[in-house]
């Protein structure tokens, strides 16, 4: 089977797969499951998902059907081919598809990215791998062999940050595991995943890796075939991406990295681009747009930087101006962003366009004019890179979708309603007390009149005597 389909880019270039290519998942392969479902010896896939209970679904019989689309999902942006979920605790989450793992469902499993003299790659097998992956044909050369990716991430190893799984390190040439394949624009790399410890079989996996040199368009072509490959039967994926030699690593002020770990309205985040200054004299942002969700899903944007120039309509959610931290370190700049989140999704996602100067003087400050130059496409160079964000919302919405207007109308509608009600009583006990103050004063004043008469009566009987 031969797929062709068009590839993006997300954090440090590694190339994004978004057609669909299962060629990672096989139930069969050790350390696999179907959560319960049923797994054949002449099927990769899981069977009778939905007699599960509660039923189920997935390539693996790992979503429980239920859950999917509920409570906060409306706030969750899965991309490529991802399903939100909720959790028990009604938390909300992304299903991803085999290919794809992350927060978002945002990174392939299988990645590369290089520079002129070396290439890094990132193997993530599915689900609880065990095995060796090596770079094919040197598996018995410890120095061939992949390792885990750091955890906690290390900003200055090289490895970007948001990977998971199995990475290595090697060099285009003189490398003890043989000699990449490599011209003026391209490298390639083979790696096997070898399922199990103690041997080979037929569904272990070889993987090639293409990197081409070229920041205009990235293509991908993928196949899934059996192969010959150091005298087994191996399955084989080739991936193709595009790179490029900026790296993008997201930390809070004091420098703890950011990868999927939520993040609160309000804290500042450092996004700091950086190319080899070996190779490039000095860097550029060029563009900086915030959408509410994954590019593909996005339905809301801001543009926070155009032409190289700041959006002045934006400078509540901006810390500082992009620029070099060090005036005499151009081959660095960093961005400082205050978070925000859009009414409509608690995710953001940030896309970036960088400027990559090989003569300082190209990567000068532009002059920005009143109005903002529009930017339609990749110039040959510039390096495109993404980041997805969990954004908390201070203050969530208790209420169902809908009824938060209406219950704050409702809300001041008895708020007058009382106010209304106070008055009136209030207005009610001072009559009822002025008519008794008024009564009582009346009273007295009939009892003095009444008395004032008998003492002139006594009086005037008084004179008639004498």
């Amino acid at each position: 089977m031969l797929v062709t389909c068009t590839m993006g880019q997300m954090l440090l270039v590694s190339a994004i797969l978004i057609c669909k290519v299962h060629a990672d998942f096989d139930c069969r392969r050790f350390g696999m499951s179907c959560n319960g479902g049923t797994c054949t010896t002449g099927s990769s896939t899981c069977t009778d998902c939905g007699t599960l209970s509660p039923p189920r679904g997935g390539f693996n019989c790992g979503l429980v059907t239920s859950r999917v689309n509920q409570g906060a999902c409306n706030d969750t942006l899965c991309g490529y081919g991802g399903t939100c979920y909720t959790g028990a605790d009604n938390s909300t989450s992304c299903y991803c598809t085999e290919d794809y793992y992350g927060l978002t469902c945002s990174y392939r499993r299988y990645d590369a990215q290089s520079t002129a003299n070396k290439m890094i790659i990132n193997i993530n097998p599915f689900q609880n791998f065990s095995g060796l992956i090596s770079i094919s044909g040197y598996r018995s050369i410890p120095g061939c062999l992949l390792k885990r990716v750091p955890d906690p991430p290390d900003p200055a190893d090289g490895v970007p940050d948001h990977w998971e799984g199995y990475y290595g390190v090697f060099e285009h040439t003189g490398d003890e595991c043989g000699e990449a394949s490599k011209n003026s624009t391209t490298v390639v790399r083979q790696v096997t995943i070898q399922f199990r410890d103690a041997y080979i079989t037929g569904l272990d996996l070889q993987v090639t890796l293409t990197n081409t040199f070229n920041l205009s368009g990235i293509e991908v072509t993928a196949s899934s075939f059996s192969v010959a490959a150091d005298e087994f039967v191996l399955k084989r994926q080739v991936v193709s991406s595009t790179f490029n030699p900026v790296t993008l690593v997201t930390t809070t002020v004091d420098g703890t990295v950011v990868i999927d770990t939520p993040v609160s309205v309000g804290v500042v985040l450092v996004f700091t681009f950086s190319v080899p200054p070996s190779e490039f004299a000095a860097l550029r942002l060029e563009t900086a747009v915030v959408t509410n969700g994954p590019p593909d899903t996005a339905t809301e944007s801001v543009t926070l930087v155009t032409g190289g120039c700041i959006d002045t309509s934006v400078l509540s959610v901006l810390e500082d101006v992009p620029g070099p931290p060090d005036p005499a370190v151009k081959s660095t700049i960093t961005l400082r962003l205050r978070t925000f989140k859009f009414v409509s999704s608690n995710t953001i996602a940030l896309r970036f366009i960088v400027k990559v100067c090989i003569v300082d003087a190209d990567c000068a400050t532009v002059a920005c004019p009143g109005s903002r130059r529009r930017r339609r496409s990749l110039d040959q160079d510039e390096a495109e890179l993404t980041r997805v964000l969990r954004i908390l919302d201070p203050h969530p919405n208790k209420s169902g979708p809908g009824q938060s207007e209406q219950a704050t109308k409702d809300a001041g509608s008895d708020v007058f309603l009382l106010t209304v009600t106070s008055e009136a009583t209030a207005l009610i006990l001072f009559s009822a007390v002025l008519g008794i103050v008024i009564m009582c004063f009346c009273r007295r004043r009939k009892s003095r009149i009444h008395q004032q008469t008998q003492t002139e009566r006594r009086i005037l009987v008084h004179s008639d005597r004498h």
